[in-house]
Order: C-alpha cells, then structure tokens, then sequence
C-alpha cells in the first residue's frame, strides 16, 4: 500500500464492509482501531485492544517508521494530538499545517484529512467519540467548549509550562485508560471522563490564549452549508417520489459522512436550529408551496410530503403554523382574489 496522501484505501478490514464516504472514494472510519486495521502492520497491535470511545497512545508507539504518511481519510471521532518532539504536518480539506515539538492540534469529525510523520516524534493521539463527549460534558455540553464545533483550527504552540500540563494531563488519562482496561472494567468510567473534561479545559485555554481560534459565521459555516444543501436535496428526492417519508437525522448525517449527534449539535450551535426543526421549517414551507400553488387534495399533498395519514399532517401543519391545511389554502385564495379584484 502506498502512503502517499491522497491515495484512497478500499474496504476496512476490521468490519468487512466498505467504509463511509467510500462512494466519493475517500473512505470513512468509526474509530481509530478500523483506521489502523486498513494500514495494517505493527500499529494495528497497539490499537486493537482500544475501547471505541475513548482512546489514548503514545505517538511512538502508533509510528515507529518514519517517515510515514497516511492516505487521506474521513474519521467520525475527535482527535487531540500533543507532539512533545519531532516534526510533520497534517491536512484538513484543503488546509496544510506544519507541526514541531510543543504542538497541540485537534480535528472534528467529518473532515478529510491525512498526516505525515517526518522524523522519530513522540507525543500522545487521543481519540473520543461523540456520545462519550456528550456523557461527560453532561448539562454544560457544547457552552463550555465551543472551539470544539469550530471546523478548521491552526495548530497552537502554548507556552513551555501550559504543554508541560497538558503533558501530564495526556499521561495520566493513558495511565488510568490501561488500568481500567487492565482491571476489565469495560466501558470507561467516570475518572476517564473527569480526565478527558480536565484536558479539554487546558487545550481550550491554550487555543484562546494562542488566538488561533477564528469567529465563525455559524450561517455560513461549510458544514452547516453542507447540511442546509443536503436537506434541500433531500425535501426534492421526496417531492419528486424518489424517496419515502420525511428526512431524517440519520440520512442527513449519513449524506455528510458525519456522526448523526455530531451534526445536531454542529447544527444547532452554529444556527441555533436544531436538525428537526430545520426539517421541519423545510416540511412546512413545502407543504405552503403546494398549498397555494396547486389544486391537489390535502390528502394527495399529505403523500407526497410522506405522511401516510392525511391526519397527521393536518396535524403536523396547525402546530407549526396555527392553522389546518384547508383553512391555509382558503386564507391564500380568498388573499388571492381581493389582489386580483384591485
């Protein structure tokens, strides 16, 4: 296998099955375990042994050959990287940046994206999922860490003592991560998931204190762009007869190669919409549409919105815009003369 960036890889290994976003060619992964299963070699032995929602590994241990570089890829978890020495660079979409001792960078999900390891390095990758952030973030959940919904974020340099923190911060969450597994204590617990929180707090303050943080328009976000365009897409499919029923969360996510809990929360902190209630603005300005501008029975316009009662969509329409269908169109068509009569 070539470890050219760029050079897609095919069917994942551990799971047998052709990963998502391979339609683009590009495959897609749930973990880093299934990453490193389709590189295969040594590395594959570290991470086999790794819980799906958190991980934590010596950087040493994952690359001991360099140099190496990765094919592109999407990966559907959070990644955290420390570089305590060595040098490389990593791409998100269409950005480089180029990483030296005492770096710190992070990538979201759903990205593409790829590295390359230049010389011997050491360091920590931490890897975790989105239910397991959402578990631990409990009530404050994105409030408190926004950085994280921000797509695109130059590497930070913090000051010697700020790393020396995280440092201890990423050793002692390998520690407790290979006791717990030691001690087969199954998923991780809540002293992982206090460490994980503690660590997200350091890596917030130094990314605001590296001012490396750029403010996003949440609206013209490309991932929000992105979702806005795919539920577009998917309301015509459904018009058209192409598909059945109403989007849903699910499909949406899927069409961007993204974790369904991580585009609602991107979705809703970047808009403050949530992804049904963008679905269901989407739904109701249809049905208006077809209300006004044809003379098809509520219950034909009830069908081709993919209810598959004309009742619940009698309903689905009054709680959204006050009132019933029939009224709707007779307020439009009596609005409709008056204009005409002047």
């Amino acid at each position: 296998m070539s470890n050219r960036p760029g050079d897609p890889h095919a069917k994942s290994p551990t799971t047998g099955r052709e990963p998502q976003g391979a339609s683009e060619g590009i495959p897609a992964y749930e973990t880093l375990a299934e990453f490193y299963s389709s590189l295969g070699g040594e590395s594959l032995a570290v991470v086999s042994e790794e819980s799906e929602e958190l991980t934590v590994h010596r950087l040493e241990k994952l690359h001991g050959e360099v140099p190496f570089a990765s094919p592109i890829f999407r990966a559907n978890y959070y990644t955290i990287v420390l570089v305590i020495s060595g040098r490389g660079r990593y791409f998100i979409d269409r950005h480089r940046f180029d990483t030296s001792p005492g770096t710190v960078y992070f990538t979201n999900p759903g990205h593409l994206k790829g590295f390359e390891i230049l010389e011997p390095s050491r360091g920590f990758v931490i890897t975790f999922s989105e239910p397991f952030l959402h578990q631990w973030l409990r009530g404050s959940s994105f409030d408190d860490f926004a950085f994280l919904l921000t797509e695109v974020v130059p590497p930070c340099r913090p000051p010697v003592q700020d790393f020396a923190s995280l440092e201890r911060l990423a050793e002692t969450l390998h520690l407790e991560l290979h006791l717990e597994r030691a001690a087969g204590s199954g998923a991780p617990g809540g002293v992982l998931g206090s460490l994980l929180v503690a660590l997200l707090l350091r890596v917030k303050e130094a990314f605001e204190a590296s001012g490396e943080l750029p403010n996003e328009d949440g609206a013209k976000s490309p991932l929000v762009v992105a979702f806005r365009q795919a539920l577009e897409g998917a309301i015509r499919a459904m018009t058209a007869g192409e598909s059945e029923g109403p989007p849903q969360v699910q499909q949406l996510a899927e069409a961007l190669h993204l974790h369904p809990s991580y585009l609602s929360t991107v979705v809703k902190g970047k808009t403050g919409r949530s992804v049904q209630e963008w679905i269901a603005l989407k739904m109701v300005a249809e049905a208006q549409a077809l209300l006004r501008r044809s003379r098809l029975p509520i219950k034909a316009v009830a069908f081709r919105l993919g209810f598959s009662e004309p009742g619940h969509f009698s309903r689905f329409f009054k709680r959204h815009t006050g009132q019933t269908p029939t009224a709707y169109r007779r307020g439009r068509e009596g609005a409709g003369e008056e204009e005409g009569a002047g």
